[in-house]
């Protein structure tokens, strides 16, 4: 039986690079969701959040020119005694640059089926880790539609501008992947699985439990 190795969406793109077969097709077949994964929030050992952490190879036409950048962050529910509220976390790498340095976006926001971010209050902050930015919105009845399509597994749009009164550039995330693997050089595998979903809405249920 062949074996498989798990792969980073960086050391992918970057070895197809040197074998000369970075073409503008090759890269977009290597491109998508690498993997999605739940993450529970504890703060003193109880739950205060839900998060799903997510990992996307895109192809930036709008501010790299089509170079291949990887999106890392997670789209968190957390929920005090009191508050409830919806943060996106993002950094940006252009894997080909040499130095391969994460950047934040100037805005972004969540966008699924029956529900957006986009207009709602926020609160945007850097990271404790460099490169990425944390945007907290309120829950307006938009946003609150984003919650409820994760939890039905509707695969969430996140867009993103670099600048102020940047044009938007979006990806999309899909929620089933779990892993991703290289089979062969340039051809991947993945692993996909209701686990991330499954986790994140067994975890809202129990916060919601808490407010009742």
């Amino acid at each position: 039986m062949q074996k498989t190795k798990t792969t980073t969406p960086a050391a992918l793109v970057v070895a197809a690079c040197l074998s000369g077969s970075a073409s503008a097709a090759g890269l977009a077949d290597v491109t998508g969701t690498y993997s999605v994964t739940f993450q529970p929030m504890t703060t003193g050992g109880q739950l205060k959040g839900c998060s799903l952490v997510y990992n996307v190879l895109m192809l930036d036409y709008v501010y790299q020119s089509g170079s291949p950048v990887l999106a890392v962050g997670n789209i968190t529910y957390n929920q005090t005694d009191q508050h409830a509220g919806l943060s996106l976390k993002l950094g940006l790498t252009n894997i080909l640059a040499s130095d391969r340095v994460t950047v934040p976006p100037h805005y972004a926001f969540i966008k699924t089926k029956n529900g957006t971010t986009a207009g709602a209050k926020f609160v945007a902050y850097d990271s404790d880790v460099s490169g990425y930015r944390v945007f907290v919105y309120q829950l307006t009845d938009k946003s609150a539609n984003v919650i409820g399509d994760l939890l039905d597994g509707e695969n969430p749009t996140i867009g993103f501008n670099r600048n102020e009164k940047g044009v938007d550039a979006t990806f999309q995330i899909d929620l089933t992947v779990e892993d991703t693997k290289e089979t062969s050089p340039g051809r991947l595998q993945h692993k996909r699985s209701t686990a991330a979903v499954e986790g994140f809405a067994a975890c809202f249920s129990e916060l919601a439990s808490a407010l009742r």
